[in-house]
């Protein structure tokens, strides 16, 4: 549902998990990176609990396509079981089968994982040896999976939010 509102981490019944990605391709191969850091805004956790919420960054594997409904009818691109809305995942909810590259932080405080208490503000992942990765061309550059470990609902803006609150990789 590439045309929602926000993406949506959750670890209840169903699991709620979103993929991001960015165009590295103009860093020209061979460079340091000396610095990647993914920033989401969570606008809202519609579904708190008491417990720290970790959210997880994976590495994909595999190549997928992003729909462009908006929560209703058949999607036309990625879902738990497609990459694609037709040619499933080797590993179903996204073919990420490594351990994670990196725990979210609240941006303003530092902490990992997310405090009991947040709610809403940005977040982020320390993704430059996975960056350097793809620069160097030693991995695929097929995104990242965010999963969550709690079943604290948090929404994250996305481009569709536009403004200053869109996803970035910095």
């Amino acid at each position: 549902f590439g045309g929602a509102s926000s993406l949506v981490a959750y670890a209840g019944t169903p699991e709620s998990r979103f993929i991001v990605r960015f165009d590295v391709s103009a860093i020209p191969p061979g460079s340091i990176v000396k610095g990647a850091t993914l920033r989401l805004f969570a606008a809202q956790n519609s579904s708190s609990t008491a417990n720290p919420k970790n959210i997880d960054a994976y590495a994909l594997i595999e190549s997928w396509r992003e729909g462009s409904r908006t929560g209703t009818g058949t999607a036309d691109g990625v879902t738990w079981a497609t990459r694609d809305g037709v040619v499933n995942w080797t590993i179903p909810g996204g073919a990420a089968p490594g351990p994670a590259v990196a725990t979210g932080r609240e941006e303003a405080s530092g902490v990992s994982p997310l405090p009991a208490d947040f709610e809403r503000g940005w977040v982020t992942w320390d993704l430059t040896a996975l960056v350097q990765g793809w620069v160097d061309g030693i991995l695929p550059n097929h995104g990242v999976l965010l999963k969550s470990g709690v079943r604290d609902r948090l929404h994250f803006d996305n481009r569709e939010t536009g403004g200053a609150t869109v996803p970035q990789l910095v």
